[in-house]
């Protein structure tokens, strides 16, 4: 049974699953119940920090109070409870490996690491509103601190709970500082950017031969590098592959391999491994999750179960720290007409690119035009060009009632907030910040953690460890994006390490070509339309826009528009699957 506070002044009751509670150090004495999943150290012990345990955790507290929070690294979800005097602290890691949920009403509190750990409490009402599903129809995910169910919250990375006598507090322990270095002059020293990788991969590996997932790209290259360089012949790595053009980065990954001298072990996912596989992946998720690559991480983990591992290593991280997403230098490539003197711009530019006669649009001048028109729509704004739901109206295929009452616009307000919350900080790093909340804690981090879960592994991340941050933190944002290069420093840093083909390549990862196995797999387009159906069935989606899209503008794009098709099927099998109503 789950640990429960003793009424009375005390909070409501803590709710942590058994499966969470077999990998969970807990201690108990007199005053206070302590519950940690993780490894915490503290970050004046590093490099050769050793992990902290529940009860050394209770002890520190007891004399630093929250303070402590500041002190630690490492990934982490820590719970601590004093029942005497009603007093509970929740807190999770910088980034969000880790995470706790709960629900507030006046003096009652409940939380668990998952949201289903909350399912039977009566503090939870398990109807979800439109604009919750609007929400994440906009971004593949509920971003936090809200959860799919109204009331329920999520704490944010490097954020602490305490509550203490009926008061509660949300509080940042960590907020992320990007030094103002504006000269490659600052730069740190980038030979020293290799062994402090190398001790984060040290820091965060577990005992015995290791595990690593490859996909032949920087970082998971990296970290399987170092991980044979420390473990000569006790390294695996493991690939998933695609049968379908572009998509494919199997011969990188053994290139890798090769280079490494490690054991390489792959599998190629099928469409069928969807059919097959994804009705219960989705369980595995706090909510509705759009991220298609979480299929694929699903099937390399279990590869690597089924090869007798229990824990791996994740490249994960890497981008959003030295600058490797491709929209990153588009931006800033964007940026620069945002230098020009405003009335240039709105009197001259701006009306010029929008008025082009037909013949022009073509050749140079319409490649001018359509820069401008992308240039003069500010940032945050300027991300979302390519959302799904600014080229598919959602009145062409959402449900008029269910539309009804929405606020439309909320998204991108959340977006913007995010967006210029950190101040004072180069337009890169301000996009390094919002990703490490989007792109990270919101959905990679969630979906290795979850599938990893799901297939019986643990997974760590050495390349989100506080020493790498701190690093990556100080550089000069032409070492992370110049001139159209991404990651400049990084790729220097491993010039001598990494293959010269994974230094060279674009970036891909485990990218799932599901819009074009639905184009050409019967058996997929049938699995996808009837989960549509149940969509429009319970009046989320507009009648006949299945039939319509599948047949229609799917063909044109599949790539692309194969994404709704997954958002919208992976919604429908997790309402299925879930206790959750829709709110009329």
């Amino acid at each position: 049974m789950p640990p429960r506070a003793p009424s009375g002044n005390s909070p409501g009751c803590a709710l942590w699953s058994s499966d969470d509670m077999s990998s969970a150090d807990v201690y108990r004495d007199d005053e206070t119940v302590a519950l940690l999943v993780g490894r915490p150290w503290l970050l004046e012990d590093a490099p050769s920090a050793a992990s902290l345990t529940a009860g050394s955790l209770a002890r520190l507290f007891s004399t630093e109070g929250v303070s402590l929070m500041s002190r630690l690294g490492g990934a982490f979800a820590l719970c601590l409870v004093r029942p005497q005097r009603g007093e509970v602290l929740l807190a999770i890691d910088r980034f969000a490996v880790e995470n706790f949920f709960y629900v507030l009403n006046g003096p009652d509190l409940a939380w668990g690491t998952r949201l289903a750990h909350l399912a039977d409490h009566p503090l939870v009402n398990h109807r979800i509103t439109p604009q919750a599903i609007f929400e994440y129809l906009y971004f593949h995910c509920v971003p936090g601190p809200g959860t799919i169910h109204a009331g329920v919250q999520r704490l944010l990375p490097g954020h602490y709970l305490h509550h203490r006598e009926g008061q509660t507090a949300v509080r940042a322990h960590w907020v992320p500082h990007y030094r103002a270095v504006d000269s490659a002059a600052d730069l740190p020293a980038l030979s020293a950017l290799p062994g402090i990788i190398d001790s984060a991969v040290a820091r965060h590996e577990r005992e015995g031969p290791q595990a690593c997932f490859l996909s032949g790209g920087l970082d998971s290259s990296t970290v399987t590098g170092l991980a044979a360089k420390r473990h000569p012949g006790e390294v695996t790595a493991f690939t998933i592959g695609f049968q379908a053009p572009g998509y494919d980065e199997m011969e990188y990954a053994r290139n890798v391999a090769r280079h490494f001298n490690v054991r390489h072990v792959d599998y190629y996912v099928t469409p069928d491994d969807i059919v097959d596989s994804l009705p219960q992946l989705v369980n595995a998720f706090d909510g509705p999750f759009g991220n298609a690559s979480a299929v694929p991480t699903y099937f390399c983990a279990r590869l690597a179960r089924e090869h007798g591992f229990s824990s791996m290593l994740a490249g994960d991280g890497g981008d959003e720290l030295f600058g490797g997403n491709s929209r990153y230098a588009t931006q800033l490539i964007f940026e620069y007409y945002q230098r020009l003197p405003e009335l240039l711009r709105s009197r001259l530019l701006e009306p010029l690119g929008s008025g082009l006669p037909t013949w022009a649009r073509r050749g140079v001048l319409g490649k001018a035009a359509s820069y401008i028109r992308q240039a003069a729509v500010p940032l945050p704004d300027r991300l979302m060009t390519w959302n799904l739901l600014n080229w598919i109206s959602p009145d062409s295929f959402l449900d008029g009632d269910f539309l009804a009452g929405l606020d439309q616009g909320l998204p991108l307000r959340r977006l913007r907030e995010m967006y210029d919350t950190p101040q004072d900080i180069a337009m890169v790093d301000k996009l390094l910040h919002l990703d490490l909340r989007l792109t990270l804690a919101d959905s990679d981090l969630p979906k290795v953690k979850r599938m990893c879960a799901h297939a019986g592994i643990d997974v760590d991340f050495p390349l989100l460890d506080d020493a790498v941050f701190d690093y990556a933190a100080g550089l000069p944002t032409e070492a992370k994006v110049s001139r159209g290069t991404l990651r400049p420093a990084f790729r220097a840093a491993f010039a001598d390490f990494l293959p010269a083909a994974t230094l060279s390549k674009g970036k891909q990862g485990f990218g799932l070509p599901f819009g074009l196995w639905l184009r050409e797999d019967a058996g997929l387009r049938e699995f996808a339309s009837s989960h549509l159906q149940a969509l429009e069935d319970c009046g989320i989606l507009r009648r006949g826009f299945r039939n319509d899209f599948l047949a229609g503008r799917l063909e044109s794009h599949p790539a692309y528009y194969g994404v709704l098709v997954w958002v919208l099927m992976t919604l429908a099998l997790w309402l299925d699957s879930s206790r959750a109503r829709l709110q009329a």
